[in-house]
């Protein structure tokens, strides 16, 4: 069943964080970290903690930082210090079968993949569009997707025609 316009059911009871119903089709995303701070968080039961949170570029709401994942950034981007992780690049993926507490209950989890994610400058500019392609409500959606279109068919989809479009979807 394609799944590429409706809304996971656990959307609406994580509706402040991120999880793994978050990336578009459960596909990999390569995404850029804002920035970290800590939080008061809420749990299912009502149990307040304190915890890191994750704000990536691409998202609009943040991720809980588990200590897994805060060690997977950590060797990616070499530094210990979440104040230097502005501005890296981590891939996202879901991790099936998380087990979790000391129940035997598993479920999908939000991981970070254990290699920095290798793209190009062309590659980068083309996920900045179509980030922005998914959030951008512009009457002429279809005519910018069109051009996009033919200019990969081109040929011609050089980073400055690609830096045009993009200044288009985020004006």
């Amino acid at each position: 069943m394609e799944n590429k316009n409706k809304t996971h059911w656990k959307k609406y009871f994580n509706k402040d964080y991120m999880g793994a119903w978050s990336l578009p089709n459960g596909l990999d995303m390569i995404v850029t970290i804002a920035r970290v701070e800590k939080a008061t968080i809420k749990g299912e039961r009502g149990r307040e903690d304190v915890r890191p949170i994750v704000f990536f570029s691409e998202f609009k709401e943040p991720m809980v930082l588990n200590v897994t994942n805060g060690k997977t950034i950590h060797a990616i981007l070499g530094s210990e210090y979440v104040e230097d992780w502005t501005g890296g690049k981590v891939t996202l993926y879901v991790a099936k079968n998380i087990r979790i507490g000391h129940g035997a209950e598993t479920v999908d989890g939000l991981r970070v993949r254990p290699t920095a994610p290798k793209i190009d400058k062309k590659r980068e500019m083309q996920i900045k569009i179509n980030n922005a392609f998914k959030i951008y409500k512009g009457e002429d959606k279809s005519q910018v997707l069109a051009e996009l279109k033919s200019l990969k068919e081109s040929g011609k989809d050089s980073i400055e025609n690609l830096q045009d479009i993009l200044k288009t979807l985020t004006a």
